[in-house]
């Protein structure tokens, strides 16, 4: 696997860790809601499963804008991660062709490289 590939199946993995994260957090109280009874049933003779059930359903469900800032806080993160990783492998790919900083390209010896242009 090329290290570019390496850079952007590390980030994949981590969205889908932060979706899977997000799944849980959105369906996991309604499901315990959904299964309050057979549950409470497991945990009649249990008292510390059903004192923490009780906890569980008091809790509710959370509230979106909450959830979704902190996941919009690990997407930041992820994506800082990816660029970083980006240009240090763009950087090594560069040094492994020279050994000496004379043999860069002339651009790049002077920290002067081409401004990047936008469309639209």
């Amino acid at each position: 696997m090329s290290p570019f590939a390496t850079v952007r199946s590390a980030a994949q993995a981590a969205i889908e860790e932060i979706v899977a994260n997000a799944t849980v957090r959105q369906r996991f109280p309604a499901f315990v809601l959904g299964q309050a009874q057979d549950l409470f049933t497991y945990a009649n003779d249990k008292a510390h499963v059903k004192g923490e059930l009780q906890k569980l359903l008091k809790l509710g469900s959370p509230d979106p804008a909450a959830v979704h800032r902190g996941l919009l806080i690990q997407l930041n993160g992820v994506f800082e991660g990816f660029i970083k990783s980006l240009v240090s492998t763009h950087i090594s790919q560069i040094a492994s062709r020279v050994s000496r900083f004379d043999e860069l390209e002339p651009s790049l010896q002077s920290n002067r490289c081409k401004e990047p242009t936008y469309s639209g």
